[in-house]
């Protein structure tokens, strides 16, 4: 997970069909973050199954900030893993999510 976070290389095998507000890099990131077990299951969860939700989780100004979509929102209490699900995403963000995981993990 740690060379995920800091190399993120994607991963350009299955076509980006949420290209209206998903850019394609944060789509090939996703899917790069699917190798990892604890992620395999977001790409469908982001396209088929919840995409309006992450849709406005994506929007968000500060993401780092608010719950990830249904059974995701459980890395709530992993703030690793929701820093790798940033990173996929939002990578605009990574600042703010590193101070905020900093935060939790040194109070």
């Amino acid at each position: 997970m740690m060379n995920f976070l800091m190399t993120c290389i994607p991963k350009t095998e299955r076509e980006n069909n949420l290209k209206e507000w998903l850019p394609n890099q944060s789509w090939f990131s996703v899917m790069r973050l699917a190798e990892i077990e604890e992620f395999e299951k977001l790409p469908d969860s982001i396209e088929k199954d919840l995409p309006a939700r992450f849709k406005d989780w994506f929007n968000e100004l500060n993401p780092e900030n608010v719950k990830l979509p249904s059974e995701w929102r459980k890395l709530e209490n992993q703030p690793f893993l929701k820093l790798c699900v940033i990173r996929a995403l939002r990578p605009d963000r990574m600042t703010a999510a590193l101070m905020n995981f900093i935060n939790k993990i040194f109070p």
